[in-house]
C-alpha cells in the first residue's frame, strides 16, 4: 500500500480495462501508553494511515483518468 508502482500494477492487472471508484480504508494502531511510542512507531503509523491512502487514491485517479469513465473516490482515515 505503500508502493506507488507496484500499486499501480496491481490496479492495471485487476482493472479489466477501466477503474470506477474507490472506497480506501486503512488504519493501524499501536497499542502502548502514548509516552512509549518511539519514532519508528510514528512513522509506521503515519506511512499507513497517511501515506498508504494517499498512494492508493492516487494510482486509482491515474487509472479512472486513463479510461476516462469517471467514478468517485471516498478516503477514511482514523
Amino acid at each position: 500500500m505503500t508502493d506507488p508502482e507496484g500499486l499501480g500494477k496491481v490496479l492495471r492487472d485487476i482493472g479489466y480495462g477501466r477503474a470506477d471508484g474507490l472506497i480506501a480504508v486503512a488504519g493501524i494502531n499501536i497499542v502502548k501508553v502514548a509516552l512509549g511510542y518511539k519514532a519508528e512507531d510514528i512513522n509506521r503509523l503515519l506511512e499507513v494511515n497517511v501515506k498508504g491512502i494517499f498512494l492508493t487514491a492516487q494510482a486509482v485517479a491515474k487509472e479512472m483518468i486513463r479510461y476516462w469513465n469517471g467514478g468517485g473516490i471516498l478516503l477514511v482515515g482514523r
